[in-house]
């Protein structure tokens, strides 16, 4: 199922309907799913380090790409242009 189909659970805020206890089993999930394709054997606590640092990675990337487009004197820049950070991220 993987992070971008649990997004709701994993970054909804809590409520009567989602608790800590059903994110945690979100994350335990994706981790079981990560390391049967990976073998690394990474903790749900890196797992989400590893969301967070990957995700602001990738805006900073965009943001960047977004930089050198605006920049004055039309300088073209070598890097494609992507809807979105996800799209991006899973790039």
């Amino acid at each position: 199922m993987g992070v971008e189909k649990r997004a709701k659970l994993l970054f909804g805020s809590l409520s009567g309907a989602t608790t800590g206890a059903m994110k945690q089993k979100g994350w335990e999930g994706v981790t079981g799913e990560v390391n049967a394709v990976g073998g690394y054997g990474r903790s749900v606590a890196e797992m989400k380090k590893k969301w967070v640092c990957r995700k602001s990675e990738t805006k900073n990337k965009m943001a960047s790409v977004k930089r050198e487009q605006q920049k004055t004197g039309g300088v073209k820049t070598n890097q494609k242009k992507s809807a979105t950070w996800t799209a991006e991220f899973w790039a």
